[in-house]
């Protein structure tokens, strides 16, 4: 496999109803107009819909191609070859919050700001594991983890910013990461902000990366 293989990421409110009718190749994206994508959610009837609250907010293929012109796109890769953050074996505090049946059979703890940061809080987990038979992606082993923003901020602090930290784990014995701020295009793709959304899970399905998230009071689902 290409060492360089790039993951695509959506951000969606409900994985389990959407996941398999996401355009490919699409970036997240809240500040396009509207697209030819056919909508899933026609698939389900309208009060179900409604009682979802969901809404669908496709980003056209010429906004992600001019967005991607402007940026200097790297894979999987070079994000881990720029991993800046080594973990750290954990303290006897935090070994003891580690589950006790079944036992785990490694660990490692974030460095100590992010361990102890009041303003971020991680929500969800996936790995290379779960994107290709193989349990790599490339050459690549990895771990991806997903953090909410809860610190303080214009509106409901709660709904702020995500970040995915890109865990090298190629060698278990010292395990690196590196930070990945999710931001969607704007401007037809002249320019792009941070997704503005509070995170849930997450699941990494082939070169698609499948964040569920909530915005206010509204499940939103971005292709």
């Amino acid at each position: 496999m290409n060492s360089r293989r790039s993951i695509r990421l959506a951000l969606v409110a409900l994985l389990t109803l959407v996941a398999a009718a996401l355009a490919p190749g699409a970036i997240t994206g809240a500040g396009a107009a509207a697209t030819a994508y056919t909508d899933p959610l026609e698939t389900i009837g309208a009060s179900e819909r409604a009682g979802y609250g969901l809404r669908w907010n496709a980003v056209t293929p010429e906004t992600t191609a001019n967005l991607d012109s402007k940026l200097n796109n790297v894979g999987v890769t070079e994000v881990l070859e720029s991993a800046n953050h080594p973990a750290r074996s954990c303290n006897a505090a935090e070994r003891g919050t580690l589950p006790t049946a079944p036992t785990a059979s490694a660990s490692f703890c974030w460095d100590t700001g992010d361990a102890t940061t009041p303003d971020w809080h991680p929500q969800s987990i996936t790995s290379s594991g779960d994107a290709d038979d193989d349990g790599a992606w490339g050459t690549n082993r990895l771990i991806l983890a997903g953090w909410s923003y809860v610190g303080t901020g214009t509106g409901d602090a709660r709904y702020n910013t995500v970040r995915v930290a890109f865990i090298d784990y190629n060698n278990p014995a010292a395990p690196k990461y590196r930070w990945v701020l999710l931001v969607t295009p704007t401007s037809g793709g002249e320019n792009f902000a941070r997704v503005a959304a509070h995170a849930g899970g997450m699941a990494w399905y082939g070169d698609k990366l499948f964040v569920s998230g909530q915005q206010g009071h509204m499940n939103a689902i971005y292709p």
